[in-house]
């Protein structure tokens, strides 16, 4: 499995990272998504183990420290490698299935830079059984990603997502530590409907803690345990 953590660089340097740092966000919309629906997420994809394993073979390790692997590669563009280099063929895989992006992409209206990737290991958890039973062990591949051109251009709505929107790393690392969303979307979730949570929110909270030199409150990377709706 691969998240996408987007992040809007536009005017700063792609390597920046700072607490204000807006992220791309969405609700997973129950038509399209129904194991995580309503659930406050990064864009992920499914993807085939070689690719994942392609990207570590061509990445330096940073620390290990489980359940989270960091890794740094060579910085890459997609204005300058597109999509014959792996990275960026993955990273557009993403943005034009689940973010509807495609045309502005081949429209070259889009920029970005990646040069940094983690590992989490969890364990995602379903709420009724379906085709990977009620919970399932994963891997999950997280890239950075400096949007330096276009983040406005994102879609607020996709088949994937019911709504699409932008938050700062200061405000989703308090949202995933306490499980209090209402700080996310200028306060348009429904704590009883939507939740924050998983695998793939896990890996980016790791990501952004370590990008960001911040510690987790329990000395340890970030769990896959999020908040669910009430009932």
């Amino acid at each position: 499995m691969l998240a996408l953590a987007i992040i809007d660089s536009t005017g700063r340097p792609p390597a920046e990272t700072r607490p204000d740092s807006p992220i791309l966000l969405g609700i997973r919309c129950p038509q399209a998504n129904a194991t995580h629906p309503n659930v406050v997420s990064v864009p992920t994809q499914r993807v085939p183990g070689a690719f994942l394993l392609e990207t570590v073979a061509a990445c330096t390790l940073v620390r290990a420290s489980d359940p989270a692997w960091f890794f740094s590669f060579p910085e890459v563009t997609n204005t300058r490698e597109n999509g014959h280099h792996p990275v960026i063929f993955l990273i557009e895989s993403v943005l034009s299935r689940k973010l509807g992006v495609a045309r502005a992409l081949e429209r070259g209206e889009i920029e970005f830079t990646a040069g940094f990737f983690s590992l989490t290991t969890g364990i995602a958890h379903y709420g009724d059984e379906g085709p990977y039973g009620t919970a399932e062990r994963m891997v999950m591949g997280n890239l950075w990603v400096a949007v330096t051109r276009g983040f406005d251009l994102f879609p607020e709505r996709t088949e994937s997502f019911s709504r699409v929107f932008a938050a700062g790393l200061e405000a989703l690392d308090h949202a995933k530590a306490t499980g209090d969303i209402t700080g996310l979307a200028g306060g348009g979730l429904d704590p009883a409907v939507h939740s924050i949570g998983g695998v793939c929110i896990a890996s980016t909270i790791n990501a952004l803690r370590f990008r960001l030199g911040w510690p987790d409150p329990s000395g340890q990377p970030a769990s896959a345990a999020g908040s669910r709706p009430a009932r």
